[in-house]
């Protein structure tokens, strides 16, 4: 016997693809916060590791409601990315 998968709605693929970039956002905050000042750096991975938890929803989660995941993975990728900037500017 063969089980179906159903079919992901348009709201679940964006908060996948949301999760995605948030997983990418803290990767690249957490690269940079290598090369930055102590305190500086300890800041950015908190901010890294916001981005990280929200880039890590279960299943179950994306399909109960998408759209609750999809915003908060693209708040914190925003936050990553603003904050990523941020400290660079400040370090030079």
């Amino acid at each position: 016997m063969v089980l179906c998968m159903a079919k992901t709605t348009k709201h679940e693929r964006r908060a996948l693809e949301a999760m995605d970039d948030a997983a990418a956002a803290a990767k690249i905050a957490k690269r940079a916060a290598k090369d930055l000042p102590r305190k500086l750096a300890k800041d950015l991975k908190d901010v890294a590791a916001d981005a990280r938890a929200a880039a890590d929803a279960s299943k179950k989660q994306v399909r109960k409601d998408p759209r609750k995941v999809e915003k908060r993975a693209t708040k914190a990728t925003n936050a990553a990315l603003a904050a990523t900037d941020d400290a660079i500017a400040r370090a030079e």
